[in-house]
């Protein structure tokens, strides 16, 4: 089939919950329909953090002539993306049809959903369904108009039939952490709660997963809904009672109203249908669905089957991996200037040169020479564009250094196998191409050994440094979950010591930091707790950051050593409030468990019992009055 219209798809990772069914969605109906699908899949435009602002370089690559329509979703184009800068990048450039989801932007069209009615006839199921009378309510963040709107819908309700005087009501975001601080409050209140609302799946999802682990006497006590019936609201005990976005209604409508060129911008607000499921008392039953995630059941592992130190090894290597995970097409290109690092006024390179080419399930052989217009995505004189259904384009970069790019075609295959494959393409190039620039320079001085023996030294010195960097985290320079388990193994066997001790901490408030001040304060704080541990603890000691603001701390300490430490964390961090002039307070909650080496405790295992002393210190904490 000939796709003589293009469509391109603005998004961040297509393996999040609503972008992949925008995605899948939209590559149906555009299929349906005759319309070719090109996503750019970047992150979310405006962010300050490193590794977004990498991957929004590929938002670069759209140019006009190619593209035909263009959709762009929320999470790559905030509400809060300026109006100049998204018409300079999008629509100026490439002057063509435009749908934005979920918001709207000047002279686009728009699709949102109805979330105040489905809001409504939430409660009313509840009320009226179950006779449910006392109800607690978490609000979405104040600064998102859907959040809102779903919390306004939900209180008037609630107040029409008499119920909103006893309800408990609290602010708090999108994230799991707010949830799990209010799921906490409405067990410690003890205030009768029968039913509990929250402002999306994210949140009871969260909740419902800390009543299972953490207060089991409390499964099935509260009735739980939230809203947007994420994948996992199917794969929650009990399932998740939520509404749905029709992302196939939707995608038809989008799709329909490009291609008839509506002249004037048009707004399309579709009903969000309620999935009644046992959490809210239904007894109705759903079988899970299929996730997206890897095929547990292949043993083909990508990152220890496909490693290489030339093109050619690599890409026999690459081709048994896309046919292994049934992907049809691969297309990857270098530019055709140096390595690069990004800038404010980054372009992208003008021409590009193709060097691996896998297409309709098998390797096409190319020929040296195949250079061609970076934004034309592959090069015309040997495929063409109109033949592929849906393409998904990333850039290729290793730490800083941009030096190309890689298309899929997904007309059939999964997302996350891309992705896969897509970082495996990354890193691996990165060392081929840094180890033909150690051969050239060996041919060119062959005769010169002590050149030679040099800079073998530094490729072995550059291998290990990689091995390490795969162990970092890249906002704090500590090291990973990945590394943390592997440093912690060495430090067993070369401590000597019999007794060890895992600390648990995490940050104090860091959401008020983030809602208040701005995410890029919020990753200060993250980085000053890192240094403060770092401070805190020896050399010898592994520190590690596993997840937003949460840090794990191995040591070869007995008991008494561990509580000493953990008391002289309140004097560094006064130290650190008193001289580094914060716009917030630096606060970090640890916890603890020590263990005997002779009893094998599984370090996860010990994690978890840190963590548990972690969320008793966090409670005593709040036990306190406050200080000035």
């Amino acid at each position: 089939m000939t796709y003589k219209k293009r469509l391109a798809l603005i998004s961040s990772e297509l393996t999040r919950n609503n972008n992949g069914r925008i995605f899948r969605s939209l590559q149906k109906l555009a299929n349906q329909k005759g319309v070719a699908l090109i996503v750019y899949e970047g992150r979310t435009l405006g962010a300050k953090q490193y590794a977004q602002a990498q991957r929004n370089f590929v938002y670069q690559f759209p140019q006009k002539g190619m593209i035909d329509f263009l959709v762009a979703t929320s999470a790559a184009v905030p509400r809060a993306y300026p109006r100049d800068k998204f018409e300079a990048l999008f629509l100026d450039k490439l002057d063509c049809p435009t749908v934005v989801y979920y918001n709207e932007r000047p002279g686009c069209h728009s699709v949102q959903i109805d979330s105040a009615s489905a809001s409504a006839e939430m409660v009313k199921h509840l009320i009226e369904k179950h006779q449910y009378s006392r109800f607690a309510v978490l609000k979405g963040p104040e600064t998102e108009p859907e959040a809102q709107k779903r919390a306004a819908a939900t209180l008037n309700t609630l107040a029409a039939y008499g119920l909103a005087k006893n309800t408990l009501v609290e602010q708090a975001d999108w994230s799991a952490d707010g949830a799990i601080r209010f799921i906490k409050k409405v067990i410690a209140e003890s205030r009768n709660i029968e039913a509990i609302i929250f402002p999306n799946d994210e949140t009871a999802i969260a909740a419902l997963d800390y009543i299972n682990h953490f207060a089991q006497d409390k499964i099935g006590k509260y009735a739980v809904v939230g809203f947007d019936n994420a994948l996992n609201a199917r794969l929650i005990n009990p399932q998740l009672t939520t509404a749905e976005h029709p992302h196939e209604a939707m995608a038809e409508y989008v799709v329909d109203t490009l291609l008839n060129n509506a002249a004037m911008p048009k707004f399309k607000l579709f009903p969000a249908p309620i999935k009644y499921r046992q959490s809210c008392g239904c007894n109705n039953q759903f079988q899970p669905a299929g996730t997206d995630n890897r095929l547990f059941t292949q043993e083909f592992n990508i990152y220890e089957n496909v490693q290489a130190f030339d093109y050619q090894d690599y890409f026999v290597k690459l081709t048994t991996a896309l046919v292994n995970r049934g992907i049809r097409g691969c297309f990857i290109s270098l530019y055709q200037n140096e390595p690069f690092q990004l800038q404010e006024d980054t372009q992208l390179p003008q021409n590009a040169k193709l060097v691996y080419a896998f297409d309709a399930g098998k390797r096409v052989a190319i020929e040296e020479g195949n250079i061609f217009p970076t934004r034309d995505l592959i090069p015309k004189t040997l495929f063409k564009l109109d033949d592929y259904a849906c393409l998904v384009v990333n850039n290729l970069y290793f730490a800083d250094r941009h030096f190309g790019f890689v298309v899929f075609d997904l007309s059939v295959g999964r997302v996350q196998d891309a992705q896969d494959i897509c970082a495996n393409i990354a890193s691996t190039l990165n060392t081929v191409q840094i180890f033909n620039n150690f051969e050239n320079a060996v041919d060119r001085n062959q005769h010169l050994l002590k050149r030679l023996t040099e800079r073998n030294e530094q490729l072995s010195h550059y291998n290990q440094t990689l091995k390490e960097l795969s162990n970092l985290d890249e906002m704090t320079g500590l090291l990973n979950r990945r590394g943390l388990h592997e440093s912690f193994n060495n430090l067993q066997k070369e401590s000597g010591s019999n007794e060890f001790t895992i600390f648990y901490a995490d940050l104090d408030d860091l959401k008020q930091i983030n809602d208040k001040l701005s995410h890029a304060k919020g990753d200060e704080a993250i980085c000053l707790a890192a240094e403060c541990l770092t401070s805190l603890f020896r050399k010898s000691d592994v520190i590690a950051r596993v997840g937003g603001d949460e840090f794990i701390v191995c040591t070869a300490m007995n008991q008494t050593q561990a509580k000493q430490v953990a008391n002289r964390l309140e004097s560094r961090l006064f130290k650190i409030n008193q001289q580094e002039k914060l716009d917030f307070k630096l606060g970090i909650s640890i916890g603890f468990y020590t263990f005997k080496q002779h009893k094998l405790v599984n370090i996860e295992h010990a994690i978890t019992e840190a963590d548990k002393a972690l969320y008793l210190e966090k409670r005593a904490k709040k036990s306190l009055p406050p200080t000035d």
